[in-house]
């Protein structure tokens, strides 16, 4: 039964079962992780390039840097939005090449492997993306004593 279902495992992507809608597990999640990972890419960028509390607009050498830097929130902020975003660009790029190099493949165990990889990289681009989100609320609501923990 083993090598039954390694055979079958093998030809998955030459028989074209993924166009028909017939396809292992592993497949039909790794899609949902492909758009997970890219929601999440697409706002961490998007938060490192929006700074909490704006820039500093005067005339000078820090002209440009963030009013926050030196505060330590703000500094976990930077760093668990940039583990997101390098984590859930891991992820997207562990599919691509899941994609290249999937007719390569002799049968789906290294297949599975690269989407528990996936899982993995999402998840924890996941983790980071709700402590920069957490980091970035206490940072922003410091000032007020009654939305923020003091």
């Amino acid at each position: 039964m083993w090598v039954e279902s390694r055979r079958e495992k093998k030809n998955w992507f030459e028989k074209g079962h993924l166009k028909a809608g017939r396809c292992p597990w592993s497949v039909k999640h790794c899609r949902c992780l492909v758009v997970v990972a890219a929601l999440i890419a697409t706002a961490s960028f998007a938060a490192a390039f929006t700074m909490l509390g704006g820039l500093e607009s005067s005339d000078g050498s820090k002209k440009g840097t963030p009013f926050l830097l030196r505060e330590p929130a703000f500094q976990v902020f930077v760093v668990t939005n940039a583990i997101a975003f390098s984590y859930s660009c891991c992820s997207l790029l562990r599919y691509i090449e899941l994609l290249l190099y999937s007719n390569r493949y002799d049968e789906l165990s290294p297949i599975d492997g690269k989407v528990e990889t996936m899982y993995l990289l999402t998840t924890l681009a996941l983790v980071a993306m709700t402590f920069a989100f957490v980091t970035g609320v206490y940072v922003v609501l410091t000032p007020s004593p009654v939305l923020a923990i003091p």
